[in-house]
């Protein structure tokens, strides 16, 4: 037996070796997924002969991803591991910035979280003079989700608003775009 399989318990030896092309690992935490997970992908590089390019393992955090990523680094030998470990939300980012043409979308997009959002709208709240109520950036979150949901762009937003309030958030949504 391969030294590096050795430090291993029956269960974690079984999850390594499977024949199975895809695996799941389900275990509370300090039980040693990660040692799993980076022996696994040792052993399909040495046993197996899959190129390291072919391998995609994709973790939660970040801190699990540099782990992973640490500890193959330290177990393969010539430092030629080009295995793809990441973050579910980085492996999606860098698929799309690869893919993205094929939706006809630019490809210099840029990705927000929720306070940048937030930002964004309460610019535009001030750039409209749009009464800032309570709830009032939630709503128009709201309002530019579902219409972007519906498949409704800015201009058709502003074309349906039938009120002022709405008319509003119409060229809300627009700022936001912009």
């Amino acid at each position: 037996m391969n030294d590096y399989l050795l430090n291993l318990n029956d269960r974690q030896l079984q999850a390594v070796t499977t024949k199975n092309q895809y695996v799941r690992v389900i275990a509370g935490a300090g039980s040693g997924k990660t040692r799993v997970l980076t022996t696994r992908i040792l052993y399909l590089i040495d046993q197996w002969g899959i190129p390291s390019e072919n391998i995609l393992a994709i973790t939660f955090t970040n801190k699990a991803a540099k782990e992973m990523k640490d500890r193959i680094e330290k177990m393969v030998d010539d430092n030629g591991n080009s295995s793809f470990i990441s973050t579910i939300h980085s492996f999606c980012l860098y698929f799309l910035r690869r893919e993205i043409k094929v939706l006809d979308y630019p490809s210099n997009f840029s990705v927000i979280d929720a306070d940048d959002q937030k930002l964004i709208i309460k610019e535009a709240i001030k750039q409209y003079d749009i009464e800032n109520t309570k709830g009032e950036i939630n709503n128009i979150l709201n309002y530019i989700s579902n219409n972007k949901a519906a498949g409704i762009d800015c201009l058709a937003a502003l074309d349906m608003a039938n009120n002022d309030k709405y008319t509003m958030y119409a060229k809300a949504y627009q700022y936001y775009m912009d």
